[in-house]
């Protein structure tokens, strides 16, 4: 596998003399979301569309499984997925406002299959690397972002780089 490098603006962030980036459409991604609960088995709990949200640098769908609950991220600014899986028992009084359940980021291949061809798929691996520019795996996923993305997240000081690419940040 290629390594992965984000593209500019994912994060939502833009240099001020640049115009904002725009955001995907998210037809296809919904799309695909019916194929899942009609061929996998899914049960499509809620999808979250945070257009109208600043803050936010992603969309939700939420999913469960046989008692298991999981988030499809997509980014809003460019084709990225990522799945999560949700730790807490109490997930189901979430509303899509606030902060996410506690969940972490994990591969899920049952869901790979259905949006590979459409988005990039982040793996867990990627989305776990802890930020670090003295880590050259890490530097070269975020090469080519601008210089404001690389001042929020030094701001609001991301963990690992799956939370750069899905943010709760204010913008």
């Amino acid at each position: 596998m290629n390594q992965l490098i984000f593209p500019k603006n994912i994060t939502g962030f833009h240099n001020l003399n640049k115009p904002a980036p725009s955001q995907i459409g998210l037809e296809r991604f919904k799309a695909i979301c019916i194929t899942i609960k009609a061929v996998g088995d899914f049960d499509l709990i809620q999808f979250f569309d945070y257009s109208e949200q600043g803050n936010k640098s992603y969309h939700l769908q939420l999913i469960e499984k046989e008692g298991n609950a999981y988030f499809i991220f997509l980014n809003k600014y460019a084709s990225f997925i990522a799945f999560s899986e949700i730790l807490e028992e109490n997930w189901q009084s979430w509303n899509g406002e606030g902060e996410l359940p506690k969940n972490r980021y994990i591969d899920f291949p049952q869901l790979t299959k259905y949006f590979q061809t459409d988005f990039q798929i982040i793996p867990q691996e990627i989305l776990l690397l802890p930020i670090d520019a003295d880590n050259p795996k890490s530097a070269e996923v975020v090469q080519n972002l601008e210089d404001a993305e690389f001042a929020e997240f030094s701001y609001f000081a991301p963990q690992c780089l799956g939370n750069i690419v899905f943010n709760n940040w204010r913008k």
